[in-house]
């Protein structure tokens, strides 16, 4: 019987740490009509090529965060100059204290920062970390920015 209940823990724990891939949306094509008036951080990455903005919606209250990152992709895809990408869905998030990384194989930037989800199950925040891929030599605008939550 303990075997079973260390083998129940040990499988529960294991589903709980795993990443949550979050839904990337297009800036122009969202349901928040994105204001960049309600930005309370900002930083840059890559000579100004790559921005990061924290946004704060208020509402829906339990989640008012989203994360959104511009991205110039220059002018050897001029169909495809920028790309604005939204991360929405966020109870909290620290773009100021992100973490990056640069993959120069993959030409990809990776950000870790703090952040809380809502769980509706438990009626409480989680603290988390949201990562974020921004791929500069993406194809599609699908592709250009990834995010997960774990």
């Amino acid at each position: 019987m303990k075997t079973l209940a260390f083998g129940l823990f040990i499988a529960l724990f294991s589903f709980s740490s795993l990443a949550m891939k979050l839904d990337v949306q297009s800036c122009e094509e969202n349901q928040f009509s994105l204001s960049f008036n309600s930005v309370m951080t900002m930083k840059t990455y890559s000579n100004g090529a790559i921005k990061v903005f924290e946004l704060d919606h208020i509402e829906p209250a339990a989640v008012p965060y989203g994360v959104v990152v511009t991205l110039d992709r220059g002018a050897e895809l001029s169909e495809m100059e920028s790309f604005c990408r939204y991360i929405p869905y966020l109870s909290w998030v620290s773009v100021k204290n992100a973490v990056s990384s640069y993959d120069p194989t993959t030409n990809t930037l990776k950000l870790k920062m703090p952040a809380r989800q809502f769980n509706p199950d438990t009626s409480l925040f989680e603290e988390k970390t949201l990562t974020i891929q921004v791929v500069k030599g993406a194809r599609t605008a699908e592709g250009t920015v990834l995010a997960e939550l774990n």
